[in-house]
């Protein structure tokens, strides 16, 4: 999960509030950073999981014969390496891995939503 979570902070679009840079103090002999008192909490997913839910609440019951391909459930497609093949179709081409980050499926547009905060119980 460490990983995980590690690679989804470094992805293009990671739904996460960046806590403010420490403050330089003023001593004797100049400014210097101190060692925080406590952890720095970064917010983390925020928008995101109340743009599913929203989708999940909206979605409407779809009935067994309707005969259309019905439209899929808003999710998160999990972050994944992919390979793309690059160069011209007739000549020679060359395998470039990437790294895709999590992908919002159907959900709409999570920035102008509320944060939902969802509190975590410390287990130790």
């Amino acid at each position: 999960p460490m990983v995980s979570l590690l690679l989804y902070l470094c992805s293009e679009h990671a739904d996460y509030i960046r806590p403010e840079p420490p403050r330089p103090k003023r001593t004797k002999r100049g400014e210097r950073l101190f060692p925080p008192d406590s952890p720095t909490t970064w917010d983390v997913g925020l928008r995101i999981g109340a743009a599913l839910r929203r989708a999940r609440d909206a979605a409407p019951e779809e009935s067994a014969g309707s005969g259309a391909h019905a439209r899929p459930r808003a999710h998160i497609r999990r972050a994944h390496w992919h390979t793309f093949w690059t160069g011209p179709r007739d000549g020679n081409q060359v395998a470039r891995v990437k790294w895709l980050p999590p992908i919002p499926v159907n959900v709409d547009h999570p920035e102008g939503l509320p944060a939902t905060v969802i509190p975590v119980k410390r287990t130790d």
